[in-house]
């Protein structure tokens, strides 16, 4: 799983000033990832292209977090996913 110091490593921050707002990121990532995908949070970031996809996510709504469209994340979302996404819930 991607931890908090992996996390600012990949955003390049250096402060602790923001690691609450890393952290709540990170956790809305997870989730939408794993959501687009259908499956478990845990289960996502085993894959590659899963941990790719949460990355990017936490990139996105870290660098968009006050004009973030989230329809169109969701979308490259599903589009990172597509070999591994489940067929239904």
């Amino acid at each position: 799983m991607i931890n908090l110091k992996d996390a600012k490593a990949y955003l390049h921050v250096d402060s602790g000033d923001e690691d609450e707002v890393i952290k709540g990121m990170l956790k809305q990532a997870r989730g939408l990832v794993a959501d687009v995908a259908r499956m478990e949070p845990d289960d996502v970031e085993d894959t590659t292209v899963g941990k790719q996809a949460v990355y990017y996510t936490l990139g996105y709504l870290f660098e968009h977090r006050n004009e973030a469209d989230l329809h169109g994340l969701t979308l490259d979302i599903r589009s990172f996913l597509c070999g591994v996404r489940e067929a239904a819930f």
